[in-house]
């Protein structure tokens, strides 16, 4: 990177355009997902004999699922955001350098 300057790729609107997208994913992304875990919390202290119904005859109850649940949608959450940072974000920064460095030459 000793070709492109540095201060002149984070000034840049293409950048600056690129890491506002990236922050509203995340931001999104970490919404989503502490939006699901409060839902649960929520459940949990204010809806505990809907979280107690067993399914099934064993010991596996509706909160147990839940739990679960959340553990898979963050994986799931995370899967996302590094399937767009690979397909997406990754990418266009590689084009945007690529270009500013097509310009410094």
């Amino acid at each position: 990177m000793s070709d492109i300057n540095l201060a002149g790729v984070v000034n840049s609107d293409a950048y600056k355009s690129l890491a506002s997208k990236r922050k509203r994913i995340s931001y999104i992304l970490t919404g989503v997902n502490v939006l699901a875990y409060s839902i649960y919390v929520l459940c949990m202290g204010f809806a505990r004999d809907f979280m107690s119904i067993p399914i099934g005859s064993g010991p596996i109850n509706i909160g147990i699922v839940m739990v679960i649940f959340l553990i898979v949608f963050a994986a799931v959450i995370s899967g996302y955001y590094v399937w767009w940072t690979n397909k997406r974000y990754d990418p266009a920064l590689r084009d945007l350098l690529s270009n500013l460095r097509k310009g410094n030459k």
